[in-house]
């Protein structure tokens, strides 16, 4: 019982909530909400719209190396 059973954030997602979180000017926290779905604005959707394409810029970058 004595595991850590905290959640592990992988490094280039902190990244990209950051790049967000400057891009549309909100917290760090919102973009998190916005990314999961609990959050139905139209600023929601626009930030999981630049989520994914980011997410997909980086893998791609990753996988070229």
């Amino acid at each position: 019982m004595g595991k850590d059973r905290k959640k592990q954030r992988s490094a280039s997602n902190a990244v990209i909530l950051k790049i967000l979180a400057e891009k549309h000017g909100i917290t760090e926290q919102y973009v998190r909400v916005c990314v999961k779905g609990f959050s139905d604005s139209d600023k929601a959707t626009e930030v999981q719209a630049d989520y994914k394409v980011l997410k997909k810029q980086l893998i791609n970058l990753v996988n070229k190396l």
